[in-house]
């Protein structure tokens, strides 16, 4: 087999590590959503997108739509 194409290969699946800016712990940011009532007379309802760390609980990248 050619050493090159090896390589690439090994390059391609190599997965970046997610690094948290709080407190740099490492693979510890998770995505989460949750549907929110906002409490009028409709029932209507939006959705909380975020980002978070296990270790230090920091929250980021929040969309409210």
């Amino acid at each position: 087999m050619n050493t090159d194409s090896k390589n690439e290969q090994n390059e391609q699946c190599t997965i970046p590590v997610v690094v948290c800016s709080a407190c740099g712990a490492e693979d510890s940011i998770h995505w989460d959503k949750r549907e929110i009532g906002i409490d009028d007379k409709f029932g209507s309802y939006l959705d909380l997108t975020f980002n978070y760390c296990d270790q230090c609980g920091n929250v980021t990248d929040v969309d409210l739509s």
